[in-house]
C-alpha cells in the first residue's frame, strides 16, 4: 500500500469528523495524520516538512476553504518520504523541489544515504537545486 492512501484514509476521516472545524484546527488535525504515514525523520524533520508544505498548500489556496480537501497534496510528499514517488503523476512543481531539497540537505548527515539519494536524485531531475526556500 502507498503512504499516499494511508494518508488519504486518514485525511477522509478527519474530513467527516471535523469538516466544521476552525481553519487552524484543521491543520492542527492534519499534521499527526502526516507524520504518522512518514518514514522515521531525525529530529524535528518530519515537523518541518509539514509545515513548509502546510504554509505552501494555505499560501495557494487560502486560509478561508477546507484544509482537508487540499491537504490531500502532501499525499504526494508523503509518497515520496517513503520512495513511492509517482513520477507518472508528478504533482509536485519546481518550487517544491526547491524545498525538498534544502530540508534534505539540511539534515542530510543523519539520514540513511541511499534515502537520500533517491530523493536528491529526484530532486535534481526536478530543477530543485540552486533555489532558495521562502522562510531563509
Amino acid at each position: 500500500m502507498f503512504q499516499s492512501e494511508r494518508f488519504l484514509g486518514r485525511l477522509s476521516k478527519l474530513r467527516k469528523e471535523h469538516r466544521d472545524e476552525p481553519h487552524d484546527e484543521q491543520v492542527a488535525l492534519v499534521r499527526p495524520a502526516f507524520i504518522g504515514v512518514l518514514p522515521a525523520l531525525p529530529g524535528s524533520m518530519a515537523d518541518e516538512v509539514f509545515d513548509l508544505f502546510a504554509e505552501r498548500i494555505i499560501e495557494r489556496s487560502g486560509s478561508a476553504g477546507v484544509f482537508f480537501d487540499d491537504a490531500r497534496y502532501l499525499a504526494d510528499v508523503a509518497d515520496l518520504f517513503a520512495e513511492q514517488y509517482d513520477e507518472q503523476n508528478d504533482p509536485l512543481d519546481r518550487s517544491d523541489w526547491a524545498v525538498i531539497g534544502d530540508i534534505v540537505n539540511d539534515y542530510a548527515l543523519d539520514l540513511d544515504m541511499g534515502w537520500v539519494t533517491y530523493v536528491m536524485k529526484l530532486v535534481v531531475d526536478h530543477g530543485g537545486i540552486g533555489s532558495q526556500r521562502s522562510d531563509d
